[in-house]
């Protein structure tokens, strides 16, 4: 199996834990997204997908935001 497909499998996997536990809900969820970003970013930058890989720079800034909005809040 190439590279690429075993990343975008990573990343679809860790997109559903993420996912889950944001149903929890758990603060955990904003470890996991930012490596399942981190992947699409390296799929979408190899595939020189510029918008996407840029989109989910703003996807992982919006992370941060939300982490800290939830730990001041006491979410998770």
């Amino acid at each position: 199996m190439e590279l690429l497909r075993k990343l975008e499998i990573a990343s679809f996997i860790l997109t559903l834990v993420a996912l889950w536990l944001l149903s929890i809900p758990s603060v955990w969820s904003f470890l996991v997204f930012p490596v399942s970003l981190g992947i699409q970013m390296v799929i979408f930058w190899r595939m020189k997908q510029t918008f996407l890989f840029y989109q989910m720079i703003a996807i992982l800034l919006f992370n941060v935001y939300n982490f800290f909005s939830w730990t001041s809040k006491g979410v998770g």
